[in-house]
């Protein structure tokens, strides 16, 4: 019965060992999760005037394009239309 006893000591330990594991590597992740919120937090937004000027001009070109497509959508939809 005592190498029963013993064995049973051995294979608690082991438990508790494996559960010890766990806990780290979850605090790892934690951490890990930690750090990448704390980098999003300390990245400077504020963009020169030229980027600025970029960035209005591309969106300037995008209502454009999109104005251009309503009306050659319409056109097209008239053009059925008097078709039929």
């Amino acid at each position: 019965s005592k190498k029963k006893k013993k064995k049973k000591k051995k294979k608690r330990k082991k438990k508790k060992k494996k559960k010890k594991k766990k806990k780290k590597k979850k605090k790892k992740k934690k951490k890990k999760k930690k750090k990448k919120k704390k980098k999003m937090k300390k990245r400077d937004f504020t963009s020169s005037e030229e980027e600025l000027v970029k960035r209005l001009k591309r969106i300037d070109e995008a209502m454009e394009m999109k104005k251009y497509a309503e009306a050659v959508k319409e056109k097209s939809e008239n053009e059925s239309a008097g078709i039929k």
